[in-house]
């Protein structure tokens, strides 16, 4: 916290508290000591994750050239003894078996791998995971809620298994096999679906569109509920727990703090979060924009990049207010037009486009 949020904070507060020097010297000292006990408290999990991160990954190196884990589209489960892998693609809409030759891959192997994985609830997907078994402090409730997102009988899916060849293939660790069945086109539909009842509640809670609460979390992990980056960021929409996790919090509990993984790949509770920090971008960070169309347009960009580097977009400084005179004065279109050329990340410019892209599929 810096001495500016630390003088609005204190203007905050009754007269008197502030009454004598020494007073408010201490009510900065103490703001200053929460700030710097939440970052302390983030930076140990974080170090903690890339910890084991980077032991996990070690782990995988002496078994495949390709260290896959598991991304924002992407849910890669390992053997104990990393000698197979099962992943879900969600963009492609596949589940991969790759096998080393060693481990004996038949086509039983290759049925149950993929069984396993189609079938895998979410809370157990966490709880078993070789990484973040290790992080988190306590077991996920194991819902209805299924990785793949869909629920297929058994003979039927291994049909689509039957259906597919597998391939021999090798690295310089040696041979193995490879088979990706592709899911039924239905399961992009039911994977969403299994989401809409949290969408629906907290879109309603927060005043937030819920086709932008769906379009938000397909942008962000194609409704992948395992979805992780490295900066990090969990879960379906992708919440950063130091930045987004830490507003919410405070939102919703009036403390300053991250949020665990644990919390954040739970998939009720990560739409509820980032729903949340939706409201926040809207109705705190972003309210001096008058138009509600322009406000969205840039609530999706900051969703992305931050509301401070929206406005530099417009003016080159971060502050939003003076940013909001330039955007009020033009329309919801130029708004749009003027973020995908103008944001300095091309990550930023892309997600705006990507995320208004996929909003017009759940308007109807």
């Amino acid at each position: 916290m810096n001495r500016r949020q630390l003088l609005i904070a204190a203007s905050l507060l009754p007269f008197s508290k502030l009454a004598l020097a020494s007073e408010f010297s201490d009510f900065m000292a103490e703001q200053q000591q929460g700030a710097k006990g939440l970052t302390t408290e983030f930076e140990e999990y974080q170090k903690a994750y890339l910890k084991e991160f980077s032991s996990y990954k070690k782990a995988i190196e002496k078994e495949w050239d390709d260290t896959r884990t598991s991304s924002p589209y992407t849910w890669t489960t390992y053997s104990n003894n990393k000698k197979s892998r099962t992943t879900i693609d969600y963009r492609s809409n596949t589940v991969q078996v790759e096998i080393r030759a060693d481990e004996k891959p038949t086509r039983e192997l290759i049925n149950k791998l993929v069984v396993e994985a189609v079938n895998k609830p979410v809370g157990a997907a966490v709880n078993e995971d070789q990484l973040l078994s290790k992080l988190i402090d306590k077991p996920l409730p194991v819902t209805d809620t299924l990785m793949s997102g869909i629920a297929i009988v058994k003979e039927k899916l291994l049909q689509l298994v039957n259906k597919v060849k597998v391939i021999a293939d090798q690295d310089s660790k040696g041979q193995y096999v490879s088979i990706v069945v592709p899911l039924p086109e239905s399961s992009k539909n039911t994977r969403s679906n299994q989401f809409l009842p949290s969408v629906k509640k907290y879109s309603k809670e927060f005043d937030i569109d819920r086709a932008l609460v769906f379009a938000i979390i397909q942008t962000e992990s194609a409704f992948n509920p395992m979805a992780q980056s490295h900066i990090p960021a969990f879960g379906l929409m992708q919440i950063v727990p130091r930045s987004a996790g830490v507003d919410v919090q405070q939102l919703l509990f009036k403390k300053r703090q991250a949020p665990s993984s644990r919390l954040l790949f739970n998939p009720d509770t990560n739409i509820r979060y980032g729903t949340a920090y939706l409201h926040i971008l809207k109705y705190k960070y972003l309210k001096s924009i008058t138009n509600i169309e322009s406000r969205e347009h840039c609530c999706i960009a900051a969703y992305n990049t931050g509301a401070g580097n929206v406005a530099k977009a417009f003016t080159g400084k971060t502050n939003v207010k003076e940013a909001a005179v330039i955007i009020n004065k033009m329309t919801p279109k130029e708004v749009y037009t003027f973020l995908i050329r103008n944001l300095k990340h091309k990550e930023a410019r892309d997600y705006v486009q990507r995320v208004n892209s996929a909003k017009e599929k759940y308007l109807a």
